[in-house]
């Protein structure tokens, strides 16, 4: 899909939703030294009287928790919200994701165990893989993809 802006002011995409997708959020994927990853983005510029393509293999819209029945080749309604509180609303086919695997890296080991992991991992299909190591590799890791984390305490919203 290709979004044009036909205005004189650039805007932005800042996100999206779906009633098929518990959460949909905007990737990017990318090829690090031969290595492809995906990033999520917060924010997509739309420049004035520009355009900017939705395509698997660039930027692209990532469904976690989708409906059952969902399915590769249906149609989907999709609410993309712009920067300044603007909203469109199209739909979008669905789209395989064959050949990606997700890795799903835990920051909380201690929390974290080895069931828990599997049962989180398994709520998001069979294609998440799930991992727990030590803090020093865990922070080898996260310096080597420039990232940063931290440890929700535990409470009654994040048990």
């Amino acid at each position: 899909m290709t979004l044009h802006n036909t205005g004189a002011a650039g805007t932005a995409l800042i996100g999206a939703s779906s009633p098929a997708c518990g959460t949909l959020m905007l990737h990017q994927s990318l090829n690090d030294s031969g290595t492809e990853r995906m990033v999520m983005v917060m924010r997509l510029p739309l420049p004035a009287h520009g355009t900017v393509q939705l395509a698997p293999g660039g930027y692209h819209l990532m469904c976690l928790k989708p409906q059952p029945g969902l399915h590769a080749g249906a149609s989907v309604p999709v609410v993309l919200r712009l920067q300044g509180g603007g909203t469109l609303q199209v739909r979008f086919a669905v789209k395989g994701a064959d050949g990606v695997r997700v890795l799903f890296v835990t920051v909380d080991p201690n929390r974290d165990t080895l069931p828990v992991l599997t049962r989180y991992c398994a709520a998001f299909r069979p294609a998440f893989d799930g991992l727990r190591s030590t803090p020093d590799a865990l922070l080898r890791l996260a310096r080597r993809y420039r990232v940063a984390y931290s440890v929700t305490p535990e409470s009654a919203e994040h048990p």
